[in-house]
């Protein structure tokens, strides 16, 4: 495996930089030796991202969902770095902006016209909107663009010095020009401060050094890198000094960007295959999403009929997601729950529902509601009834059923099941915590209740996505009826998907020794038995982590993901032969059957196809049967 830093590690390091600088340049006095190093050493994040930027520019292929990337974490920045910035930049914009326009930069240089003038009016309007826009006008550009240029880490360093070094002596002229006509708002000593600031962008070259352009081994991480790029800034304010309208607006920008960003899951899940585990899963974010709304409008609530009509959104969205929740995990554990659980659930849903838009003079989920006022929101005041604490101990029961559920998965499954459900756990855990704290140190004025709902989607939505497990779930049509294993065409479709993505395995092709001959004369019925015997050893040896299918008659096929080792991948046939042979022998006592195995390793090539791998290991196969079959053999 080669060594050294990805794409979105130097992203997240580049990030962590940014807000060192940035809180340096708000807790110390910029003019103070601690406050020159730290920001010296903050300024490595704009060639970090300007770099990046370059790097994913020529991905074709991933431009786009880059560009947009780019363009969202801007977009959900602009009001965190007002609050930051406390109004004093103007009209000036976050770094991505800066990213933005570099990216455009890049895109007009490259265009095919043959009207150059086009492409300098372009680029003109580019530079102006750097100028008028941008908190560190036409660097960005600058950086990026000549690092377009670079094709080694040798002229990447070359152009580094000289755009550092250049600025630097331009920054000196600009200021000395600046004392001679003596304009009022200069101050020479800050502005030589951010002159010398500015060689800290010669400390991004040993990152540079050790950037790979392989896989990302962590490609989620990104998504972390788009949340905390925005919400940096509220952190460094009230870290700071933010003032009572400051953190109220925050704290709603806040609570519209969790529904933005449910959304945003709702939607990658929607693109998912059609299963009942997307389909769960749709349902348990719908109902998020109503939770949400009828939370925000909670807080922006005036009059308490209001907020009587935004607790019933939010408790109907708890019920709905506690149902959808029980619904995915009677799919994802292969355990049907017992329907004494269903029942309850009905019941308690019933309960709410009739409690919460009954006759108000029956006070059987709130006794009675009232009204707070602060200087810039209302908040409700209520006195719990019966069916509030009723339904919380519901909630708690549904969780504890859950839990027991997911570790149990947890426990007896391997590879990544194993860390799937494990993150489904965490999605359980963390809001667990969350609400605990606010129970035993409740606050009125800013309820917890909301990141408790948020961070057990994000966690649990992750959980789902990661490793396409929405995708990889089947359907009826998609499972060969007399193993139950997968059929033909789904097993094509995951396999390719996974040699398209790069992911290391090894396929396996089966083939039983004789069959014709079994099934001559022990009959079908003991054929399909044989059959299901080999599939239940398939399922024995290798579990759920891989993909296994019955291609057809007596052929079966397997994609072991992320196994190359041939001392492993022995052991595993060896184990499956013998499986095997014992399961033949539980069936039928005084039958005897064998399986060949042919086995082609792939190790990581994007250029590889299904066909070209089924055909290595169909030809090692070939070379099992005819050197005696009951044997596997790689393909050389």
């Amino acid at each position: 495996m080669k060594k050294g830093l990805t794409a979105t590690q130097l992203e997240l390091i580049a990030i962590i930089l940014m807000m060192c600088d940035y809180l340096a340049s708000v807790l110390l006095d910029f003019h103070s030796p601690w406050a020159q190093i730290i920001h010296m050493i903050g300024m490595i994040y704009m060639p970090i991202l300007c770099f990046l930027g370059v790097t994913e520019y020529r991905k074709r292929a991933s431009f786009p969902k880059y560009m947009a990337g780019i363009s969202i974490m801007w977009f959900l920045s602009i009001f965190p770095y007002w609050i930051y910035s406390g109004g004093r930049n103007g009209l000036k914009q976050n770094f991505m902006f800066d990213i933005m326009l570099g990216l455009a930069a890049l895109y007009v240089l490259d265009l095919k016209v043959k009207n150059n003038l086009i492409k300098a009016v372009l680029f003109s309007l580019i530079l102006l909107i750097s100028i008028w826009f941008s908190n560190i006008p036409l660097l960005s550009i600058w950086f990026m663009v000549s690092y377009h240029q670079c094709d080694s880490y040798v002229s990447i360093k070359k152009n580094t010095i000289k755009i550092t070094v250049g600025l630097f002596f331009i920054m000196g002229l600009f200021g000395i020009f600046m004392s001679i006509v003596r304009v009022r708002m200069f101050d020479p000593m800050l502005f030589r401060k951010e002159q010398i600031g500015i060689l800290g962008c010669l400390l991004a070259l040993p990152f540079f050094k050790r950037f790979h352009e392989g896989r990302d081994s962590s490609q989620y991480m990104r998504n972390y890198v788009y949340i905390l790029y925005p919400l940096q800034f509220l952190l460094i304010k009230y870290i700071t000094n933010i003032t009572p309208k400051e953190l109220y607006y925050s704290y709603v920008y806040i609570q519209i960007l969790t529904i933005f960003i449910t959304w945003l899951l709702g939607y990658i899940t929607l693109r998912a295959k059609i299963s009942r585990a997307q389909i769960s899963n749709m349902i348990i974010i719908m109902f998020c999403l109503c939770f949400m709304v009828g939370y925000y409008l909670r807080t922006s609530a005036k009059t308490v009929d209001v907020i009587w009509a935004s607790t019933k959104i939010e408790y109907v969205g708890l019920a709905g997601v506690v149902i959808g929740f029980t619904w995915f995990i009677n799919e994802f554990c292969n355990k049907p729950l017992s329907n004494i659980i269903y029942i309850i659930e009905a019941l308690f849903t019933t309960l709410l529902i009739y409690s919460l838009f009954g006759r108000k003079n029956i006070p059987l989920f709130y006794q009675w509601v009232g009204i707070k006022r602060y200087p810039y929101h209302s908040v409700a005041i209520e006195k719990p009834g019966i069916m509030y604490y009723a339904f919380y101990v519901y909630l708690f029961a549904a969780w504890i059923v859950a839990y027991g559920v997911c570790f149990q998965k947890m426990r007896t499954s391997t590879g990544s099941e194993e860390k799937r459900a494990k993150m489904i756990l965490w999605a359980l855990f963390v809001p667990a915590v969350v609400l605990s704290i606010r129970f035993i140190h409740p606050n009125t004025e800013y309820n917890l209740a909301l990141f408790a709902n948020f961070s057990f989607i994000v966690i649990f939505t992750a959980a789902l996505v990661k490793n396409d497990y929405l995708a990889s779930v089947q359907t009826e049509g998609e499972i060969d009826p007399l193993t139950g294993l997968s059929n033909r065409g789904f097993f094509i479709e995951r396999v390719q998907h996974k040699l398209t993505k790069g992911t290391k395995g090894t396929m396996l092709m089966m083939d039983m020794d004789n069959f014709k001959y079994i099934n001559d004369n022990y009959g079908h019925g003991t054929g399909d038995k044989v059959l299901i015997a080999l599939a239940d050893a398939l399922r024995e040896v290798l579990g759920t982590n891989h993909y296994i299918s019955r291609l057809g008659g007596d052929e079966f096929c397997a994609f072991l993901c992320h196994t190359t080792e041939k001392s492993e991948l022995k052991r595993i046939t060896d184990e499956m032969l013998t499986v095997f042979q014992k399961n033949v022998e539980k069936q039928q006592p005084d039958l005897t059957a064998t399986i060949s195995i042919g086995l082609a390793i792939y190790n990581g090539k994007k250029d590889k196809t299904f066909e070209e791998l089924y055909e290595n290991a169909d030809k090692a196969l070939y070379v099992a049967k005819n050197c005696g079959k009951s044997q596997f053999r790689f393909y050389a």
